[in-house]
């Protein structure tokens, strides 16, 4: 049986933009189990979650088609959040417990830095002969995130569920005003 790998490219690509916040998904289940999850909770909710996200970023690793660097930088959060779990979990305390859920929104935020800069789609995803403020554009709104997810850390909603929500509502405008690459 032949394949088409061309066909195949973007269809990997979608699927790992719908189910590529799955790990997530999962670390906030597994951690807010709980009303006021403790350190220990928190730490195995980021063992927990760093597996899934690994695979996530080894699958848009080896797609064809640029990944959605939302998903992207959440899963690299969560597998950072991993490591340090697993290798220094008193550092964990910094990780997670300063930043809360402004970590999240700056990683997205140096995952869409790097890959506005040295990827072809830049950050926004848009084709490459597009122009390149789509992903000043989106860069300026993740860190407008961060910034508002700083301010309330600690509050779920107002710092984690609010600004990512706005994020992937800036992201899919810039997608449907510049159109996104393939």
């Amino acid at each position: 049986m032949i394949m088409n790998t061309r066909r195949m490219a973007p269809t990997v690509s979608a699927a790992l933009d719908r189910a590529g916040f799955l790990p997530l998904v999962l670390f906030l289940a597994w951690a807010s189990a709980e009303p006021e999850p403790g350190p220990e909770r928190w730490t195995a909710a980021y063992r927990l979650a760093a597996v899934p996200a690994l695979g996530v970023l080894a699958a848009a690793a080896r797609a064809r088609a640029p990944g959605d660097r939302v998903v992207l930088g959440a899963n690299a959060y969560l597998v950072a959040g991993g490591a340090l779990a697993w290798v220094a979990p008193d550092a964990l305390g910094i990780f997670g417990g300063e930043l809360r859920e402004s970590g999240l929104l700056l990683a997205i935020l140096a995952v869409g830095a790097a890959t506005m800069l040295f990827s072809r789609h830049g950050y926004a995803r848009v084709d490459p002969s597009g122009p390149r403020l789509a992903s000043a554009a989106l860069l300026a709104v993740t860190g407008a995130a961060a910034l508002f997810s700083f301010r309330f850390r600690g509050d779920r909603f107002l710092a984690g569920t609010l600004p990512l929500a706005a994020l992937l509502v800036a992201s899919r405008l810039v997608a449907r005003a510049y159109g996104r690459s393939p």
